[in-house]
């Protein structure tokens, strides 16, 4: 099992089973500050990455950019959160 990232296996486990998928531009869920995923963000990553590549829903480059985008976007919400939230606001 999964210590951290069992919803996320949950998640991506339903959504190969399913056909029908609808975009929702608004939340349907809002979690906590300071949860155990975000206060072992590492483990939370590897765990999520193992998922990826135990399913394979994307290829191994695929995984490990996903990855790196994740670290680098977690290590500029570290060292400079404005900037961080800056970027996010514009995507």
């Amino acid at each position: 099992g999964y210590d951290i990232a069992a919803d996320y296996d949950l998640t991506v486990r339903f959504l190969m089973h399913t056909s029908n998928v609808h975009y929702c531009a608004f939340p349907i869920c809002l979690f906590e500050k300071g949860g155990i995923s975000q206060k072992n963000v590492t483990q939370a990553r590897r765990e999520q990455f193992t998922i990826r590549k135990k399913l394979k829903i994307v290829t191994p480059f695929q995984n490990k950019w996903i990855s790196l985008r994740q670290y680098g976007a977690s290590s500029l919400k570290r060292l400079a959160p404005a900037l961080y939230w800056a970027l996010r606001r514009r995507v």
